[in-house]
C-alpha cells in the first residue's frame, strides 16, 4: 500500500514542478509541491503515531486534496497498526459513506465492531456492523469484483477473500445477536439465518446454544437445542463443521447433554441421523425427557394395576423386598395376607398365579415352590396339612396367604397357607395296580 501511495506521490510532484503538465494527468495530483512533500513524507513515516501526526497536518492544510481516498485508507491501516479499533472502526464509516463497496473499510467494520464494550457494543456501533455484515451478503458480487480489489490485496490472494468473508458475514451477524443476551430475540434472528442458510452447522449450533440459554424459562424448548446441537455435529456436507469439531462436540458436550434430558443415551444415534437428513426439526420430531419417561411409566404402572391389581401389588412387594431397605419393607409386611383386598374393589380378594416348580414331599406335599415370574421359582408356599396327592411340575394354580419370610438374591418369598386359599389344585390320579391275587383266581 506505502509503495502505490509513493508512487502516486511522486508523480504527482512532477507534475507539480513541470511547467508545462501534460493536459489530462492520470491519477490524482498534488494541489502544489508542499502537498506533494507532505504526502511524501507520510507514507515514507514508518512510525505509525508520528505518521497520525502528519496525516493529521495533512488534512488540516489540505482538507479538499485528490488524494482524500488514499488519505482515507492510510488513516484506515494506521489506526488498526496502533490498535485504535475505535478511531479504526469511524474512519471506516466515513469511507463506506463515500464508498459503499470498499472492501476495507467494510473488513474493518466487522473485524472491530463486535469487539466494543465487552462484546456486547452499544446500539448505534450494532446497527453499523450489522448493516455493514448485511451489505456484503447482499451485495457480494460487487463487494468482491475483480474491479473492487484493493490495492492492498494481490491478484492471487484476492479470489481467497470471497470464500472467507461471505460466510464470515452471517457468522458476525449471529454471533452479535448471541452476544446480546436476549436469548429469544436471538433466536428468532438465528432461525432466519437457519433458514436462509440451512447447511451452515455454525449457525445451527448457535441456535442451538441460544435456545439451550431458555433452559429455565422454556424447558420444553430443550429437545430444539438438542437437534440444532446435533446438526451442527453430525451434518457433514457443504458448510460443516471441521471433522475433528463435530467429532468432539458429538462425543462431548452433545452426548452429555442427551443423556442429562433423556436419562441415557439409548435413542442418540436416531437423533443424529434424523438432524443430519434435515436442517429443520421435522413436524413430528420429539426428545422425551427423564420427566416423560417417568410419566409414562407411572401412566403404564397404573394402567397396568387397574386391569391387572395382583400383578401390581406382586411388583410392589418384590420391588420393596430387593430395594435398597428391603428389611425395613419386609417388617410392614410380615405376617400380612398377601396379596390381599383388591384396592378398587375391597370385597374381592387377591390371588397371585403360579407355576410348579417343585413338591415337598413328591406326594401329598407340605411346601410347593411356585414361579410367578423366574422359571426358578420366587415363591414357597408352607401348608400345615398336607395337600391331596400331586401335581404335574408345570401346572398352574392361584394362592394367598401369609407372609413369614424372604430372602433378598436370589429373591424368593415364604408364604404360609392353607388348601382352602389356593384355587386350581388338582390331583393327578395314580396309576392303577393289578393285584397278583385276583389275576390268578381269574384264571
Amino acid at each position: 500500500m506505502r509503495l502505490a501511495l509513493a508512487f502516486a506521490a511522486v508523480v504527482a510532484l512532477t507534475f507539480a514542478q513541470d511547467p508545462k503538465p501534460p493536459d489530462a494527468p492520470k491519477g490524482p495530483v498534488a494541489k502544489d509541491e508542499a502537498e506533494a512533500k507532505l504526502i511524501n513524507t507520510t507514507i515514507a513515516e514508518t512510525d505509525a503515531n508520528k505518521r497520525v501526526t502528519e496525516l493529521d497536518e495533512w488534512s488540516q492544510k489540505y482538507p479538499q486534496t485528490e488524494f482524500a481516498d488514499q488519505r482515507q485508507l492510510l488513516y484506515l491501516v494506521t489506526y488498526t497498526q496502533l490498535k485504535k479499533n475505535r478511531e479504526a472502526f469511524d474512519k471506516a464509516k466515513e469511507i463506506l459513506a463515500k464508498h459503499p463497496d470498499d472492501f476495507p473499510a467494510l473488513s474493518t467494520i466487522l473485524t472491530f465492531g463486535p469487539t466494543f464494550n465487552n462484546n456486547n457494543p452499544n446500539q448505534a456501533d450494532f446497527d453499523t456492523t450489522i448493516a455493514a455484515a448485511n451489505y456484503i451478503i447482499d451485495n457480494a458480487d460487487k463487494v468482491f469484483a475483480d474491479s473492487n480489489r484493493p490495492a492492498t490485496v494481490t491478484a492471487t490472494d484476492w479470489p481467497k477473500v470471497r470464500p472467507y468473508w461471505e460466510p464470515q458475514s452471517r457468522h458476525v451477524i449471529a454471533q452479535m445477536w448471541l452476544n446480546r443476551k436476549d436469548n429469544a430475540k436471538s433466536e428468532e434472528e438465528l432461525r432466519k439465518m437457519t433458514a436462509r442458510w440451512p447447511n451452515d452447522a455454525l449457525l445451527d449450533q448457535m441456535l442451538g446454544q441460544v435456545i439451550l440459554a431458555q433452559n429455565k424459562t422454556n424447558p420444553e424448548k430443550q429437545p430444539l437445542a438438542l437437534f440444532y446441537y446435533a446438526r451442527a455435529a453430525c451434518y457433514d456436507g457443504e458448510g460443516a463443521l471441521p471433522e475433528a469439531n463435530r467429532k468432539t462436540l458429538q462425543s462431548g458436550f452433545l452426548i452429555r447433554a442427551y443423556k442429562t434430558y433423556h436419562g441415557d443415551q439409548q435413542g442418540f444415534d436416531e437423533l443424529c441421523a434424523t438432524a443430519k437428513a434435515n436442517p429443520a426439526p421435522p413436524a413430528d420430531f420429539k426428545v422425551k425427557s427423564t420427566a416423560d419417561l417417568a410419566q409414562e411409566k407411572q401412566d403404564a404402572e397404573t394402567a397396568a394395576a387397574k386391569n391387572n391389581p395382583a400383578g401390581a401389588l406382586w411388583k410392589t412387594i418384590k420391588d420393596g423386598l430387593t430395594g435398597a431397605t428391603s428389611d425395613q419393607f419386609f417388617e410392614s409386611v410380615k405376617d400380612a395376607g398377601l396379596p390381599g383386598k383388591d384396592p378398587s374393589d375391597q370385597s374381592k380378594d387377591l390371588k397371585w398365579k403360579g407355576k410348579i416348580v417343585s413338591m415337598t414331599p413328591a406326594i401329598r406335599p407340605k411346601t410347593l415352590v411356585l414361579a410367578v415370574e423366574n422359571p426358578a421359582g420366587d415363591v414357597t408356599l408352607k401348608f400345615e396339612m398336607p395337600l391331596p396327592g400331586k401335581m404335574d411340575v408345570g401346572s398352574e394354580i392361584e394362592f394367598s396367604g401369609t407372609a413369614k419370610a424372604f430372602t433378598k438374591d436370589p429373591y424368593m418369598l415364604t408364604l404360609e397357607t392353607e388348601k382352602e386359599l389356593i384355587s386350581g389344585w388338582k390331583p393327578v390320579a395314580a396309576p392303577a395296580t393289578k393285584k397278583s391275587g385276583a389275576t390268578k383266581k381269574a384264571q
